[in-house]
């Protein structure tokens, strides 16, 4: 009974311990559910003969976080001042609820749902949890602008008549663009900048647009350029338009195999999608997957493209230097022979000086052809022959002509 009635009693002061002159033993309680461990978070003692300190406070403040109490009575509690000294002390007591917004339901009375201080505090470390307050607060523009800075889809629990209001509609949409969803007005649903706000943090918000600008290739080209899977709420028509596609490509290569395959059997189309996104090579076939021009675009676009050459292709010259300038560790798919020949790694190291860590250990040994690495990286001569660094007169040469290089020359 008197961990029950530890927080019962409006003639009980906060802050004085129970039976102090200050304040007096509190009587039957509310709270259900109490146990040991529940009452030493209220800074008590758990064989009910003391109270410890008896911070009210604290231990409601406390035992709210903790959720290790339940209120009976979901109507009656002690007075809401108690309350919002308990959370004014620990703030952490409603935002530590609030990280699971259910719990709000459970842990707070119902009155305290109704409580504005109370709504505010909880919409601020979780807005979802405007869910869980009273109407009257769901339809508080305050509180439910609180809650959307903090989350965009507790728009979705806003009332009716906020869910139409553009300013709100605005800032929910700016944080989640699936709050579109909630949106009650059918005028701003074909809102073109609202659309596209929405688009640009969620690409299911084009989902929730009006079919008309669905069906806009304009609106849906911006959605698009932004996430590359809006392209499934666009109108039908719109998702196998040329540029439509074109636009999902570039971010993502696997839109490809979803293109109508008249654009997939051509040539302009696939060398159009790879100019845009070398990795789409790894879709094609032949004859389209040996085209000079097409393996060319590809590996330029994207270096790492050259792993999706066929193999027989690989030891293309012009496709490893243009694949190694963006990747020196691409040289490693280059055939062995490719990777000895002198003449192609000087031209190699100039385009890359970091290929050197890859040649053969003869070219690494190489005076010019590390020399040539120096010049466009003092760093890539960690990579030559130990050796070499150990000959005076190389690193005379080294030294002279990269300063920086002088540190990996051997004392």
């Amino acid at each position: 009974g008197h961990i029950r009635g530890l927080l019962r009693g409006p003639a009980w002061v906060p802050g004085h311990p129970v039976g102090h002159p200050g304040g007096q033993h509190p009587g039957p309680g509310h709270f259900s559910g109490a146990t040991s461990s529940g009452f030493h978070h209220l800074g008590g003692e758990s064989d009910g003969g003391h109270s410890g300190d008896g911070r009210g406070s604290d231990g409601y403040g406390r035992c709210l976080a903790g959720g290790g109490m339940a209120w009976s009575d979901p109507t009656a509690g002690p007075d809401t001042n108690w309350l919002k000294l308990a959370t004014a002390r620990y703030a952490s007591a409603l935002e530590s609820a609030s990280k699971d917004p259910k719990r709000l339901q459970h842990n707070l009375p119902r009155i305290f749902r109704a409580d504005r201080a109370v709504g505010l505090r909880a919409v601020k470390a979780n807005g979802l949890s405007l869910e869980h307050l009273s109407e009257e607060l769901r339809n508080d523009r305050e509180v439910v602008t609180e809650a959307l800075h903090s989350n965009g889809r507790a728009l979705a629990f806003a009332s009716r008549a906020l869910r139409r209001e553009r300013k709100l509609v605005e800032l929910a949409v700016s944080r989640a663009g699936a709050a579109l969803a909630a949106v009650e007005c059918p005028e701003l649903l074909a809102d073109r900048a609202l659309v596209l706000k929405a688009a640009c943090t969620d690409p299911r918000a084009l989902s929730f647009a009006s079919p008309l600008l669905r069906d806009s290739r304009d609106v849906v080209l911006a959605a698009v350029s932004n996430h590359s899977e809006a392209i499934a709420h666009a109108a039908p028509r719109l998702q196998t338009d040329r540029s439509v596609v074109l636009a999902a490509v570039r971010q993502d290569q696997s839109h490809f195999v979803r293109a109508p395959s008249e654009l997939r059997q051509s040539w302009g189309f696939v060398l159009e999608c790879l100019v845009r996104n070398g990795l789409v090579l790894q879709y094609l076939e032949p004859p389209f997957n040996r085209d000079p021009q097409l393996l060319s675009a590809a590996v330029t676009s994207r270096c790492s493209a050259l792993q999706f050459v066929p193999p027989d292709l690989r030891g293309t010259p012009s496709l490893v230097l243009r694949a190694v300038k963006g990747d020196h560790n691409l040289l490693g798919l280059a055939p062995m022979a490719l990777r000895g020949s002198r003449p192609f790694m000087l031209l190699a190291v100039a385009s890359n000086p970091l290929t050197l860590a890859l040649a053969w250990p003869e070219l690494r040994a190489d005076p010019e052809v590390v020399l040539s690495a120096a010049r466009g990286n003092a760093s890539a001569v960690s990579h030559a022959d130990p050796r070499l660094l150990r000959d005076r007169d190389f690193a005379k040469r080294l030294v002279g002509l990269a300063p920086q290089a002088f540190e990996f020359v051997a004392p």
